[in-house]
């Protein structure tokens, strides 16, 4: 009977090993097919759901990399193509937006302007192949034991990572956790569908993106990943990043459209106090600040007083008419046709009549409401 006992107990510790040894071999096989991507191209579908919120946001590009062991950020040159009017390239040194439709370049130089690398870069590739590998290899090096599926021809790969939050990189969090899950086709070790699941206190975000058309090893010409992409016929501007913007500054003459597409500067209301806000529908902090705006500009409607509530996401007409209507919004939007490096969301920039900044702030607090209220009491007349 002992005998019997101890042969079952070593049939379940063998069945135990080699059920991990599979599990990490199929991780292992799906890095070896990553890692023997030089270059590629593919469609990455993408949705991305703010369960606060309740909204939904859904995105289609082409995008296109090649591998480069010296760039320490993302470790490969990339090329996105998000339908006809928005382009993107990054080379480790320059980061480039095309808006083909308006004939407009803008070239970011990434030796001048570091903070960018941690925020714009790395949220372009936050649900490609290439963060699919890193969330793999992160796992692999913490030891953190995978949940592994079968799915008919997909094996189907689940982590978890405890006091970590992910957007485009892994940022400490002690009060979150976030769930990767890829789906991973048997045939070639490649991600079929990756998703990505930020849970926090209170709320959380979904990141789904489907992969399709997978293009590997490809010849891609080198003119893709330089300045070449940008046409004789376009105007590069000029950019400032605003973590950089300090009180007493001129402020930047940004162009915006307004909701009937018309292109509008802010230097189109000289002579008026500019209170700016960048925003997004999925920003709460931006949403808690809506009843002050609507009475701000209630208050200095008869006053030289202009509000920009500058949304920066790219998103719909439809979602943002959807916004305002759930919300209140009583006063005009505007999305951003210049590229406004911003740092978080809401930024604020308050600036006097001459265009002379008078207050800069990440975030929204009853303090900072209060603040700006007396600088335009101050300032207006």
């Amino acid at each position: 009977m002992k005998n019997r006992s101890k042969l079952f107990l070593l049939i379940f510790l063998l069945l135990i090993t080699y059920s991990g040894y599979s599990q990490q071999r199929i991780i292992d096989k799906t890095l070896e097919a990553l890692e023997n991507i030089q270059t590629a191209e593919y469609i990455e579908k993408n949705w991305y759901v703010d369960t606060e919120i309740g909204d939904t946001t859904k995105q289609e590009k082409l995008f296109v990399y090649k591998l480069n062991t010296n760039d320490t950020l993302v470790g490969a040159l990339y090329y996105i193509k998000s339908g006809m009017n928005k382009f993107e390239m990054y080379n480790g040194r320059k980061y480039v937006i095309l808006k083909p439709d308006e004939k407009i370049a803008t070239v970011v130089d990434l030796d001048t302007t570091p903070s960018w690398k941690e925020s714009d870069i790395l949220m372009s590739v936050q649900n490609s192949f290439l963060t699919v590998g890193n969330i793999l290899k992160y796992a692999n090096s913490q030891k953190i034991i995978p949940n592994i599926k079968d799915s008919n021809d997909f094996k189907i790969i689940e982590l978890n990572f405890k006091g970590f939050q992910y957007w485009g990189k892994l940022q400490k969090d002690s009060t979150a956790f976030f769930k990767a899950t890829v789906c991973i086709d048997t045939k070639t070790y490649l991600p079929r569908e990756f998703q990505i699941i930020n849970v926090f206190p209170k709320y959380s975000t979904i990141q789904h993106s489907y992969y399709y058309g997978v293009k590997q090893n490809i010849i891609i010409p080198d003119s893709l990943f330089t300045q070449k992409v940008i046409q004789q016929d376009y105007d590069i501007l000029n950019h400032r990043y605003i973590k950089d913007i300090k009180v007493g500054d001129k402020l930047p003459n940004w162009r915006v459209k307004n909701m009937q597409n018309k292109l509008i500067k802010v230097s189109d209301f000289k002579g008026n106090m500019i209170l700016i806000e960048i925003w997004g529908i999925h920003c709460g902090h931006c949403i808690k600040s809506i009843p002050f705006l609507n009475t701000l500009t209630k208050k200095y409607n008869d006053k030289p007083f202009k509000l920009f509530y500058i949304n920066t996401m790219g998103e719909s007409q439809k979602d943002l008419n959807s916004f305002c209507t759930r919300y209140k919004v009583d006063y005009d939007i505007y999305l951003s046709n210049d590229p406004m490096e911003y740092y978080s969301l809401p930024t604020f920039i308050l600036a006097d009549k001459n265009s002379r900044v008078l207050l800069i702030s990440l975030g929204y607090t009853d303090d900072l409401k209060n603040r700006i209220d007396e600088l335009i009491s101050k300032n207006i007349n």
